[in-house]
């Protein structure tokens, strides 16, 4: 309606979410010094909540939410080692008890779906959407969408490398809106997180009343890289880049 120029929207900050699980578990307790547990939960979350929403039609807004994750799994487990006095093995011998005796592993592992993609563009003339809109699907582009293997499976070290091609995308008409999907169009996630952590645990008895403790905590064992944001705006230069990554840590005590 390029005939007005200004709106006044009372209903500007509404907006509504839907969010379904399921969620399944497995416990061991303690059981010859092991215990353990393990969740897994499947779920989706659709919103019309978006910095890219129009105040025109919520309904049309409602899509994955960015932070829907399909897919959460959280592991973990703690393991008195065997050996030392009032253990199976190695109690006899008292030197043995105190040299191998006391220790405890510990680990807790997770793992998450990538969040959705949400595609963005800057050169919509559509009023009052704040100057960003969502993109239609270019019907003449050929070629592949994603690069790489897209942003869900980067390789290596490749910030700054894009994963998505913006030729995919165009620009709605004047006064029109995208008609992609404002959460995740094509299946698009970004890269899936997982991380192991690891503590090893030493506890010194000093007679009846004290004890000393030495551990050495182990964050992100397997130096997994894990990636960070995705540039998702198509009129930007760094389309499809990955934009960081976090940093690894080795802590003890």
């Amino acid at each position: 309606f390029p005939q007005y120029s200004s709106v006044s929207d009372t209903f500007e900050n509404i907006g509504s979410t839907n969010y379904n699980s399921l969620m399944a578990g497995l416990r061991q307790q303690v059981s010859r010094g092991l215990n353990f547990s393990v969740s897994y939960v499947r779920s989706k979350e659709l919103d019309n909540i978006s910095s890219a929403r129009t105040a025109y039609n919520y309904l049309a807004e409602y899509a994955l939410g960015t932070i829907d994750r399909p897919s959460v799994v959280t592991a973990n487990f703690s393991y008195k080692l065997p050996f030392g006095t009032g253990h199976r093995l190695g109690g006899s011998n008292r030197l043995e008890s105190m040299l191998v005796g006391g220790w405890q592993i510990s680990g807790i592992y997770t793992y998450g779906s990538g969040l959705p993609l949400s595609i963005t563009g800057t050169g919509c003339t559509t009023p009052f959407t704040g100057g960003v809109c969502i993109p239609n699907a270019n019907i003449n582009f050929t070629g592949s969408l994603r690069l790489k293997g897209g942003p869900e499976h980067p390789q290596g070290s490749v910030i700054g490398t894009s994963f998505m091609s913006a030729g995919a995308f165009a620009t709605p008409a004047a006064y029109t809106f995208g008609t992609l999907s404002r959460g995740a169009p094509f299946g698009l996630r970004s890269q899936a997180t997982w991380d192991v952590d690891m503590t090893v645990r030493r506890q010194f008895d000093l007679g009846d009343r004290f004890k000393f403790i030495f551990s050495v905590s182990a964050f992100n064992l397997f130096n997994a890289v894990q990636f960070g944001g995705v540039t998702t705006s198509i009129n930007s230069s760094a389309f499809g880049d990955i934009t960081d990554r976090k940093s690894t840590r080795l802590n003890s005590s």
